[in-house]
């Protein structure tokens, strides 16, 4: 728990809304942290974390459990494969 556990630094960022869906496509260092686990193996992996260290209110994302499916958070992945 705490900072030892994650990166120092974000690689992406986003403004919420006051409610509904929010989308955040990687960047460079995003899709690069991405590949990195499909390099390495899923041992490399620890996820992401979404985070507002800088304000006590934050964000608020429902459950997976949330009684409304559509409430739900989901991940999309969208790849293609090159030439």
């Amino acid at each position: 728990e705490g900072t030892a556990d994650r990166e120092s630094t974000g690689f992406e960022s986003f403004v919420p809304s006051a409610l509904g869906t929010k989308t955040v496509n990687f960047g460079p260092a995003g899709i690069a942290l991405v590949q990195q686990w499909v390099t390495n193996g899923a041992s490399a992996n620890h996820g992401f974390i979404i985070a507002r260290p800088d304000v006590l209110n934050g964000v608020a994302i429902a459950s997976s459990e949330v009684a409304k499916r559509a409430q739900r958070p989901h991940l999309i992945v969208s790849y293609s494969v090159g030439p």
